[in-house]
């Protein structure tokens, strides 16, 4: 599992870069993404059916274009919560 800090999220999303999410999928791995102390674990076969922004950013170090993957941000123990009421 590949491990990912977000330090902020942008109406409950937060937004990984493509090549993150890319490598992941590459490798058969899962992602894990932290917000404040709080943990979300997306796995290898969810991880295929993310939404890309259509819009392409451009680096501030390496001039090098990436797109934002959103993912929306639901953490592992609130999850389980929810899976509990049903």
């Amino acid at each position: 599992m590949k491990k990912y800090v977000v330090k902020k999220l942008y109406k409950g999303y937060a937004s990984i870069r493509d090549y993150i999410v890319q490598e992941c999928l590459k490798n058969e791995d899962g992602l894990v993404i932290e917000y404040e102390g709080k943990i979300m674990t997306i796995y290898n076969s969810q991880l295929k059916t993310f939404q890309l922004h259509t819009r392409k950013f451009i680096s501030k170090f390496n001039n090098e274009t990436y797109e934002l993957v959103d993912f929306k941000f639901l953490p592992d123990e609130e999850n389980k919560k929810q899976m509990r009421l049903f």
